[in-house]
This record gives structure tokens, C-alpha cells and sequence, in this order.
């Protein structure tokens, strides 16, 4: 995971996908959807994400993070109230998960509006 993660950021998205295509667990759903993002393919980013946390249990170490990631791209396709329910389901999990990127989705949604 963390090869196709290093691939991610550096802009290798096919090598990336091709690593964690297949993959059964959320943290390579995570990853698959991040790299649709980078493709520009939200919707499908989203649809890889929901069906991933739907199968998942929250205490599985990648759900907080789909979650935001889930929250973001909500946002990005014009769903800002199920952005912010997301983001109110990660801070009522666990308040300090990445808190910093929180605040700025909601900082961005404040400014959508």
C-alpha cells in the first residue's frame, strides 16, 4: 500500500490503481478513489467509497480518513449538507482525526455559501 500511496503522489495514477485494483480492504478503496479524484472522476470516487464503508467497521484504521475523503468529494459534486454530516460523524468519532484538513472543508464550505 505505501508503494501505490508514493505513486499517488507523484502523479503515476495508472501504476497506483493497478496496485490496489482488486484489493478487498477500505484502505485500498481509499486509495483507488483518491486516485479517480486526481483523475478529475469524483462521482466515481464517491460510488468506490460508499460501497468500501458500507462493508467497514469504523474501528478499521483507514474509516476516519474515507470519511473526510468521502466529505470532500461531496462537496466537490455540490452536496455540502452531506459534506458536513460527514464531517460531524469523524469529529463525533474521534474530535482530534485530522483536524487540521476538517477545518478547512468546513472553512471551504462556509466560503461556498
Amino acid at each position: 500500500m505505501s508503494d501505490a500511496q508514493a505513486l499517488l503522489r507523484v502523479g503515476a495514477l495508472d501504476r497506483a490503481a493497478a496496485m490496489v485494483q482488486g484489493g478487498g480492504s477500505l484502505g485500498h478503496a481509499l486509495l483507488l478513489a483518491q486516485v479517480k479524484r486526481a483523475r478529475g472522476d469524483y462521482t466515481g470516487a464517491l460510488t468506490c467509497l460508499r460501497s468500501a464503508i458500507d462493508e467497514a467497521s469504523e474501528d478499521v484504521p483507514s474509516y476516519l480518513g474515507a470519511l473526510v475523503e468521502m466529505a470532500e468529494l461531496s462537496a466537490a459534486t455540490g452536496k455540502k449538507r452531506g459534506a458536513k454530516r460527514l464531517l460531524d460523524e469523524v469529529e463525533d468519532i474521534n474530535p482530534s482525526h485530522e483536524s487540521a484538513r476538517v477545518a478547512l472543508v468546513r472553512r471551504g464550505l462556509a466560503l461556498l455559501h
